[in-house]
């Protein structure tokens, strides 16, 4: 019995006290408290902007805003707009009612503030779904405050609105397929419609909870309900078509240019989240063996790809200037994502080092070969 009080008072010195008592606090307080710091500290940073600069997107967004406050339709400058992304301007068109562009804008950017902010919360959840443990939960949602791409906040575009509902969808799709209940499906199918609502570009997500569910080998029957609600909206935008963006389908299919805008988006991915990151990510996708984790490592891999066929496919026909650009509109909701998946390979140990320093030695020489410029 005193060997076992020695032992128990030499852990107690050896563990760091301050690390000790910040483990103790509540996840939620902390979590909380990372979300204020981070809507306070992204609006005072989008402070400077307060002229549009992100033409025509921000003339669109703002001018649909003030249209449905003055006058009740989604108009520009009278005309039907037929543009589908109505969910940023129907939140911010009240701001618009004090008739002060300015304040209006204000707002706008602290509801954008706010709103990116809160993206923390269902990534940390969905880190518990995994198992992934609560420190590592709160450095992943971290990474998602930390993602240089909340630089949107400052301007009036959906993106802002689109983030939060992205992560959200995909915590309550990854729920639904580990633990189907009807409450979570309903859940994705709102949030994944309103993230659509925000950004058409996340169509994808119904398109990943499927494909997800099958490889996951979710019983289809247990997903009668969400499959029901998700050919509602599926059914209306056949009728009703894509309005603004109905341009895409007469793009061309260049499978050159669409696999340089792969390849060159890749690249620039695995730099934006992490060449520590990536190769790890990739491995905890790969060995995703439990059901939850198949339901995410599927439903990951197949949003990845939707998207980034769809950054590529827009470069390769829309881009700006002879060279294009890299889309991080399109992406930047997966960061946090493969930090989750990196988190994966990490239970792995010894399994997923070999081909972790594989890829990062593959990486290194395509860096070295294929200059950032």
């Amino acid at each position: 019995m005193a060997l076992d009080v020695a032992v128990s008072r030499a852990g107690a010195r050896a563990r760091p006290q301050p690390f000790a008592r910040l483990l103790a606090v509540p996840a939620s307080l902390v979590l909380g408290l990372m979300v204020g710091v981070s809507a306070a500290v992204r609006f005072l940073l989008a402070l400077p902007h307060t002229t549009p600069l992100y033409f025509a997107d921000e003339y669109i967004y703002s001018t649909l805003s003030y249209e449905l406050a003055t006058s009740g339709r989604p108009t520009i400058r009278g005309d039907a707009a037929s543009f589908p992304a109505l969910l940023e301007p129907i939140l911010t068109a009240p701001f618009w009612l004090a008739g002060d562009p300015e304040l209006a804008l204000r707002l706008t950017q602290g509801l954008n503030a706010l709103a990116m902010s809160v993206a923390a919360v269902p990534v940390y959840l969905l880190a518990r779904e995994l198992g992934l443990g609560k420190a590592f939960g709160l450095a992943a949602a971290a990474v998602a405050l930390l993602s240089p791409d909340l630089f949107y906040v400052a301007f009036i575009l959906g993106e802002p609105i689109a983030y939060p509902l992205v992560t959200w969808s995909v915590y309550f799709g990854i729920r639904a397929l580990h633990r189907p209940t009807p409450r979570d499906q309903v859940l994705f199918v709102v949030l994944a419609g309103l993230a659509s609502f925000a950004r058409v570009q996340f169509v994808v997500l119904p398109i990943a909870f499927i494909g997800a569910a099958l490889i996951a080998r979710t019983p289809l029957r247990t997903l009668k309900l969400s499959l029901a609600l998700l050919a509602v909206p599926a059914a209306g935008l056949i009728v009703a078509g894509l309005g603004y963006y109905s341009g895409i389908a007469g793009f061309d299919i260049d499978p050159g240019g669409i696999a340089h805008w792969l390849t060159t988006d890749a690249m620039l991915m695995a730099y934006a989240v992490g060449w520590l990151i990536v190769p790890g990510a990739l491995v905890g996708l790969v060995l995703a063996r439990a059901r939850v984790e198949r339901a995410f490592a599927a439903f990951t891999v197949i949003l990845g790809v939707g998207l980034f066929v769809e950054a590529a496919l827009y470069a390769t026909n829309a881009s700006v200037g002879p060279g294009g650009r890299f889309q991080e509109r399109y992406l930047f909701t997966l960061a946090p994502l493969l930090v989750l998946a990196f988190g994966l390979s990490l239970r792995h140990g010894g399994r997923a080092r070999g081909a972790v320093a594989l890829i990062a030695v593959g990486m290194i020489a395509g860096s070295a070969r294929v200059p950032l410029s």
